[in-house]
């Protein structure tokens, strides 16, 4: 019987985690050294049987094979053997597991008897008895004693410099004897050390549970109960491998529970109660007893990195980098005469809180702790200043923005601190606004409506794939966007879009847009749909005014800066034509407004930014004399339909110079020509609309022209000025304004084009 060939197949087993199998082979590999008389293979798979049984805590077991091994050692009168102090040493760890200390020392003093006789001072093998008998030593609640072993333990290993393991048992063995007499600060020294031999090893065995377990306790003992399950979980899942779900296994899930128990009670709802509750337990009694002078000038909160700073921390955010803290800040001055005092006691606050742990790593002291106010946002955002400059709103960092914005203050009396960060959080001003959607709805079509289905095609599912991850890349900026909102990491694109109030709907999407499998139909009409909520968003909101579901195709007209102007001009002229006082009474039109606005807004879309600005200005000097353009307008034009009320109050109305007319004389005349020929190419819908001449003026009805010259009458010189130049232009280039105003008109009322309203109109 070779036994080095069967203790290689036992580590093997070992080795793969084949626990189950272990008994079944050392029966029978013990039945076989019985048959062959092989004394020697029956002591030592004896020794390993009884090993076994005590790792899983079949103690019965252990003891009743020790027993038979102790008779063949006495039968075979090997008593004064190395072999048989080592197997003795087996015996006592058999009785010490089943809870029989005093038997076990017992056992372990005649070891020391056999060695010392036999084995020089320095052999290995004294270092695995003076850590059994330290167990002992602390189950009889002797702890010098134990620590005294274990220290011989460590001085045999020093001749041992490959013994790295037995190295880390003895480490953790004197972290458990450190435990046991409240030295719970040293006691993580030699855990640590034990951790860091485990951890360097990818095959470990039952001692690396051991260690975690020391290490749960010793946090427990401490406070820190978050950390401590932790590791207690990690020990479960090394005994269920090493040594299945014996009874050390139950004993220390029993302790986690425990520990569970406690932490569930005190533990915080958040990141942000936490930092709160530290701050006010802690952090106010410190700055009220050491900075008196100093405390109604320095502001409190959490704001930065990390998931706790805006409310998005959940469990799964907590493993790493969590813990009490928050920030204080100062001005520049007072952080020069106190910052690094300051520092220094808020490091010196109570290292565990509520269950956790306070985090010191490079990156925590990066993110919490004292700062200067200016310093910390330009860390934060990138910016030295808040934006002015256009340009600056395409290159800012959004997610540091997001992070200035989502953080909490509890303290600030002084209020300098959030003044100065809310004048870095503005948001994207419309023009930048405009060119993100623009830019978001193009790659929106170029990479979901486009190519995707492209991809599909050609069977290419990675490119396939690549486009519908940028295209979900889009969906959501043009989410944020919509809804006016900073973007944060994307990390937490998804929970950052729990708060936003429009296109709620299009965010459900997503769920099953990246679950969909590839060939499945549905992502296609899931593209479609997401086009079509964006689409009639815009077209509601007035950014765009046809049903077109290939977005590409309003970029144009998102990036017509002019709408928010043009609105804003209109809601002016509709609050002066409300006030209106007509002939016979108020007029039906003064109330309906949506004809109104669709009638000035097809205009003036199709006028130039810098007239509109001219005519807004106008619009404004008029308001401050309290004068009424659209009063005036309808007074100018009664000199065609009603002479005999004109000639009353025309002495009334500014006066009208030469040139003005002349120049009003001239608009007139090409803008007169340009609305019959849309009249005729348009014949239903010039039906419908005013007579063009002035010829056919009457107390009933005002024609295009007369109105047309009563409103350029209430430009000022400078409008008038800027709008005869674009009539001009517009003529030089042979575009008949008339046309476009009406193409607009009939896209605000619905209608695809031009020739659909006129076909309606039939």
């Amino acid at each position: 019987m070779n036994i080095s060939i069967i203790l290689n197949q036992l580590d093997t087993l070992f080795q793969e985690k084949k626990i189950e199998e272990v008994e079944t082979f050392l029966l029978y590999q013990i039945n076989e050294a019985q048959k062959l008389g092989s004394t020697s293979s029956y002591i030592t798979l004896l020794n390993e049987l009884i090993g076994y049984y005590r790792d899983l805590s079949k103690h019965g077991s252990s003891i009743s094979y020790a027993k038979i091994l102790l008779q063949l050692l006495e039968d075979e009168e090997l008593q004064d053997s190395v072999a048989y102090g080592t197997s003795l040493n087996n015996i006592g760890n058999a009785y010490r597991a089943a809870g029989k200390a005093k038997e076990a020392l017992t056992y372990y003093l005649q070891v020391f008897s056999i060695y010392k006789e036999n084995l020089t001072p320095n052999d290995f093998r004294y270092a695995s008895l003076n850590n059994n008998v330290s167990l002992v030593y602390q189950e009889l609640n002797e702890y010098e004693k134990s620590l005294e072993v274990l220290a011989n333990a460590l001085g045999v290993l020093e001749h041992h410099p490959t013994a790295v393991y037995e190295r880390a048992t003895t480490y953790t063995n004197i972290a458990n004897t450190l435990l046991k007499c409240g030295r719970t600060e040293k006691a993580l020294e030699y855990i640590q050390l034990a951790l860091q031999i485990y951890e360097k090893d990818e095959t470990k065995d039952f001692h690396y549970s051991g260690a975690l377990c020391s290490m749960a306790e010793a946090l427990y003992q401490i406070g820190n109960l978050k950390d401590s399950i932790e590791f207690y979980k990690k020990a479960l899942a090394e005994i269920a491998v090493n040594m299945g779900k014996n009874g050390t296994y139950e004993l220390v899930q029993e302790n986690m529970n425990h520990v569970i128990f406690e932490y569930n009670r005190i533990k915080p709802k958040s990141g942000l109660e936490l930092s709160r509750n530290y701050y006010e337990t802690f952090g106010r009694p410190m700055l009220e007893e050491k900075f008196p002078d100093y405390i109604n000038r320095i502001a409190v909160g959490l704001i930065g990195e990390g998931s706790e700073c805006f409310g998005f921390d959940d469990e799964v955010s907590m493993d790493h980098d969590f813990g009490p803290a928050f920030n204080l800040f100062l001005s520049a001055d007072d952080y020069l005469k106190v910052g690094k005092e300051l520092q220094d006691a808020y490091d010196s606050l109570p290292s565990v809180f509520m269950g956790i742990q306070k985090r010191n790593s490079k990156q925590t002291k990066e993110r919490k702790g004292v700062f200067e106010n200016l310093k910390f946002i330009q860390t934060l955002t990138g910016l030295d200043a808040p934006i002015v400059n256009e340009d600056d709103f395409l290159k800012v960092d959004e997610n540091g923005l997001f992070l200035l914005e989502h953080g909490v203050i509890f303290f600030d009396p002084l209020g300098e601190f959030t003044k100065l960060r809310q004048s870095f959080l503005q948001y994207y001003p419309d023009v930048i606004w405009r060119k993100k959607v623009a830019q978001s709805l193009a790659m929106f079509s170029q990479y979901g409506q486009y190519n995707y289905p492209r991809m599909k095609k050609r069977n290419d599912v990675v490119s396939a794939n690549i486009c519908l991850y940028e295209f979900i890349k889009e969906i959501i900026n043009l989410l944020y966007l919509f809804n006016h909102l900073y973007k944060p990491y994307y990390k937490w694109w998804m929970k950052g879009l729990e708060q936003i109030t429009e296109l709620k709907e299009v965010k459900d999407i997503l769920y099953g847009l990246a679950g969909k499998d590839f060939d499945e139909g549905t992502i296609d009409k899931q593209i479609e749909a997401i086009a079509t909520y964006f689409a009639d968003y815009l077209k509601r909101e007035h950014y765009i005014f046809q049903t077109n579901m290939y977005l590409i195709d309003h970029c144009e007209d998102i990036l017509n800066p002019k709408l928010k102007l043009v609105e804003y001009l209109v809601s002016m002229e509709w609050k002066a034509f409300d006030t209106v006082e007509n002939i016979g009474g108020r007029a039906d039109c003064q109330d309906d407004f949506e004809t109104f606005m669709v009638m000035r807004k097809s205009q003036y879309l199709c006028f130039p930014d810098e007239v509109l600005r001219s005519y807004c200005n106008d619009f404004k000097q008029s308001y401050e004399r309290g004068w009424n353009l659209i009063t005036e307008k309808y007074a100018r034009m009664m000199e065609f339909t009603h002479p005999t009320e004109y000639n009353q109050i025309k002495n009334q109305l500014p006066f009208i110079c030469d040139d003005k007319k002349k120049i009003v004389d001239e608009i007139v005349a090409i803008q007169v020509s340009w609305m019959e020929q849309f009249a005729q190419r348009y014949q239903n819908i010039a039906a419908n609309a005013r007579p063009i001449r002035a010829t056919n003026d009457s107390f009933y009805g005002t024609s295009y022209e007369t109105y047309l010259r009563g409103e350029l009458f209430t430009y000022g010189d400078n409008t008038l000025q800027k709008y005869h130049a674009f009539i001009k232009e517009r003529l030089n280039r042979d575009e008949n304004l008339s046309y476009l105003i009406m193409q607009q008109t009939a896209k605000l009322y619905g209608y695809e084009n031009l020739e659909e309203m006129n076909s309606s109109m039939n």
